[in-house]
């Protein structure tokens, strides 16, 4: 089997979650951490992004890179925050991710997660230490996009969880989030 199509079909397995076919393929495969999508996927990204847990316990268990970043610079935990997928962030966290990683546009798990309006997401972020004051894109904060995108609940969980702080945080031109 050509080694172009081995990648696409274990990285379909890995976001269609797939188990059985993901442990198949990865048996005929020499690194997984080479194979790569054309955005610069991984399967534990695809698998994260969907929420398949057990691809990713299998991913894992086959010593797939947890802080492995995708062209952009996003991680697995992005994708996992970004789609409010919460077992799938806490797992993760457990296989010791990055919780502060950056994108390429400075984005965190927690900007992603607060940009969705994923409470869940946002509360096991914030316990496992997410910075609240990393200004991302233009400087905007989590508390910046909470707001901006009118999500009343997480925005009550930062501001609780920093004690009001970043209230009067500007972004890059100077507007607080509130």
């Amino acid at each position: 089997m050509a080694m172009a199509v081995l990648t696409d079909q274990l990285l379909r397995a890995a976001e269609s979650g797939d188990e059985f076919v993901v442990k198949i393929l990865l048996n005929c495969v020499p690194d997984i951490h080479s194979l790569r999508d054309t955005e610069g996927h991984i399967a534990l990204h695809l698998a994260a992004g969907r929420g398949h847990a057990g691809v990713i316990r299998i991913l894992l268990e086959e010593g797939a890179d947890v802080a492995a970043k995708k062209d952009n610079g996003s991680t697995a935990l992005h994708h996992a925050a970004a789609n409010g997928r919460e077992g799938v962030v806490t797992m993760l966290l457990d296989a010791g991710v990055d919780v502060g990683a950056n994108d390429g546009d400075g984005w965190t798990a927690l900007h992603l997660g607060v940009m969705g309006g994923h409470d869940g997401a946002v509360r096991i972020l914030l316990d496992a230490g997410a910075a609240q004051e990393a200004g991302g894109f233009k400087g905007f904060t989590p508390l910046h996009w909470a707001s901006h995108n009118g999500h009343e609940e997480v925005v009550r969980m930062l501001l609780d969880a920093s004690a009001g702080a970043g209230v009067d945080a500007g972004d890059g031109t100077g507007i607080s989030p509130i």
